[in-house]
C-alpha cells in the first residue's frame, strides 16, 4: 500500500506555500504558462491532506521540460492520468496530464494543456467550493469518513472521493452557468 492519507486541519501558511512553490516554477515552465493552487489547500478553512497541488497550464504538454523541474527537485511520475468521470465518453488526451511530485514542502503539480476538460475541472471545482460553504462543508465530511472508514487506503479512499467530486461538479455546472465563470487566469 502507498502512504497513508491522512488529513489535517486548514493551515494558515498554505497560500503563502503556494506563492513561494509557483515563484520557483515560472522560469521552468514554457513560455504562457499559467499557474493555480488547486485542491483542497486551495479553500479557506477546508481540512486536508499537507500536501500543496498546483496546476499548471500548458499549450502542450510535450513543450514541458521535465530536466528544468527536475533540477528544482520535483520528480516526474510519468504515467498519470486522471480520471474520468462516471457517463462521460471523453477523448483520452481530455484526461492526460504530467505529473510531478516534489518532497519538501510536500507538493503535486498536476500540468494540463490548455482548454482540455481535465483543466477546467480542476479550476471550477476549487472556484465552486469557494463560493459555497455548504458545498464545501459537505466535501470536508465525506473526506473525513472515507478516511475513517478506508483506514486512509489511497485505493480504497479514491475509489469513493473521485466519483462524489464528479456529482459535486453538477451543481459546480449550474453554479458556473448562473455566474458566467470563467477559466482565471493564473492565481
Amino acid at each position: 500500500m502507498s502512504k497513508v492519507i491522512r488529513l489535517v486541519p486548514y493551515q494558515a501558511d498554505w497560500p503563502d506555500t503556494y506563492r513561494r512553490l509557483a515563484a520557483g516554477l515560472a522560469e521552468a515552465l514554457p513560455p504562457g504558462a499559467c499557474l493555480h493552487h488547486i485542491g483542497s489547500t486551495a479553500i479557506p478553512g477546508m481540512t486536508a491532506k499537507d500536501v500543496i497541488d498546483l496546476q499548471a497550464t500548458v499549450d502542450r504538454l510535450e513543450d514541458v521540460a521535465g530536466d528544468r523541474l527536475a533540477g528544482l527537485g520535483w520528480i516526474d511520475r510519468p504515467g498519470r492520468v486522471d480520471h474520468q468521470p462516471a457517463g462521460q465518453r471523453l477523448d483520452p488526451a481530455e484526461c492526460t496530464k504530467r505529473y510531478f511530485t516534489l518532497a519538501a514542502p510536500a507538493a503535486h503539480l498536476h500540468i494540463r494543456e490548455r482548454g482540455r476538460f481535465n483543466q477546467r475541472y480542476a479550476l471550477l471545482f476549487r472556484d465552486f467550493l469557494r463560493a459555497d460553504p455548504a458545498a464545501a462543508a459537505a466535501y470536508q465530511a465525506v473526506k473525513a469518513a472515507l478516511v475513517d472508514h478506508t483506514g486512509g487506503d489511497p485505493a480504497a479512499y479514491y475509489a469513493v472521493k473521485d466519483p462524489v467530486c464528479d456529482a459535486i461538479m453538477a451543481g459546480a455546472e449550474a453554479w458556473a452557468r448562473s455566474t458566467r465563470w470563467q477559466v482565471p487566469p493564473g492565481d
